[in-house]
């Protein structure tokens, strides 16, 4: 569906209005209807059929970092060195991977603190034992909450990286705005020499991104070969209605003849040659440059992909500080 507005906009010279906070609010409101002007799948807008350029959001967010104190307490006076370590050493650059991923859409981080939760057997993070019972405890309204344990375990399927929780279905739904990844995590250097890519998997999804190997429709005709999880073709006729609902990720057969031969940097090819074919018998050309894949060589976002991250900071992450 295709949207216009018409804006009668008083007291304008030299076409810039003189109200600087009511033409911020002009420019915000044209990019939220400029953006939902796409056509949409039920899961996903495919918000790039036409837009074919960034926006710029002018947006920052904070963050409020959570380490978790082992059993030597390290993270304790007299031995803050080690966590002021942490923080220049791995939170800082991965907060500065963030400002450089995101700059594309003028959207910006800040580490607003860092959090050490003294309980050290919350080290070993498990998504249905120690979420509910720290995030009761240490969390900070409208504000990005990132844990770091030494071992997260997730019980969602297919992710490696760590977990965040699913965006908001509207603007006035509650939210819990968590993620988390294993510390040693963040900042993993993989096989395409790019650092930080699964701290950016997480945060892909926490603004609203899929997997590549995600699938948002119903089981198309001709159907995928057994055991891949989207029915996206690989000549993307059905790429708006499967597989992860974008048209410039290419179509995704994870985890068939994946090469998983060495975690956690997992490699870029297939195990097998000739490589998976679709649901039309055309070879599977893989994204494994992107990020919101599961391969070893991930380390962009797609045109795509920050539209639709720029459609869900406007339409249901606006409320973070």
């Amino acid at each position: 569906m295709n949207y216009s507005l018409i804006l009668i906009i008083p007291n304008i010279t030299n076409n810039k209005p003189k109200n600087a906070n009511l033409k911020k609010t002009l420019i915000i409101l044209y990019l939220i209807v400029g953006l939902t002007g796409y056509s949409q799948n039920p899961t996903y807008p495919n918000l790039a059929s036409t837009l074919k350029h960034d926006t710029c959001l002018n947006k920052k967010f904070s963050i409020v970092f959570y380490l978790i104190q082992d059993s030597t307490y390290n993270l304790s006076v007299p031995n803050a060195n080690v966590l002021n370590n942490i923080i220049t050493n791995t939170i800082t650059p991965f907060v500065n991977l963030l400002n450089a991923t995101f700059k594309r859409i003028c959207v910006s981080f800040a580490n607003c603190s860092t959090v050490v939760i003294p309980n050290y057997p919350f080290n070993k993070w498990n998504q249905n034992i120690v979420d509910p019972v720290v995030t009761a405890n240490w969390y900070t309204d409208k504000t990005i909450n990132f844990y770091l344990p030494s071992q997260a375990t997730s019980t969602v399927p297919n992710e490696t990286d760590g977990y965040t929780y699913p965006v908001p279905s509207t603007s006035t739904t509650p939210a819990k705005d968590v993620i988390v990844v294993a510390l040693g995590s963040l900042l993993t250097v993989n096989n395409a020499n790019f650092t930080g890519s699964g701290g950016l998997h997480v945060v892909g999804h926490f603004f609203g991104l899929p997997n590549t190997f995600d699938e948002i429709g119903p089981t198309p005709t001709p159907p995928p070969p057994p055991g891949v999880l989207n029915g996206e073709f690989v000549d993307r006729t059905n790429c708006s209605t499967n597989g992860d609902g974008f048209c410039d990720t290419e179509a995704d057969p994870y985890p068939q003849q994946f090469n998983s031969t060495s975690p956690p940097v997992f490699t870029c090819w297939f195990n097998k040659i000739p490589g998976q074919t679709d649901g039309k018998s055309k070879y599977y050309v893989p994204p494994v440059d992107n990020i919101m894949s599961n391969y070893g060589c991930r380390c962009k976002f797609t045109q795509e992909q920050y539209n639709r991250m720029a459609y869900v900071i406007l339409k249901r992450r606006l409320y973070l500080h």
